[in-house]
């Protein structure tokens, strides 16, 4: 019987979240399915776009921080 993943499934298997059995199931169905293929390569681009994004805290915020410090 072929089990269904769902979204949570899959974005686990993203974030490497999976066991090894686990992950060679998904990494199976994902072969012979292309809507989860098409879906989990979306996943992966979305991650790499998050990773991609860099923070960086107003000057406000970080004269705040200083003046707590000083106090």
């Amino acid at each position: 019987m072929k089990k269904i993943f769902t979204q949570t499934d899959l974005i686990r298997l993203v974030y490497k979240e999976t066991n090894p059995s686990e992950t060679q199931q998904m990494l199976n169905s994902i072969d012979s399915d292309w809507e989860l293929r098409t879906y989990y390569e979306e996943l992966l681009e979305v991650k790499r776009c998050m990773n991609a994004i860099q923070y960086k805290p107003s000057s406000e915020s970080l004269n705040a921080v200083i003046r707590q410090i000083r106090k």
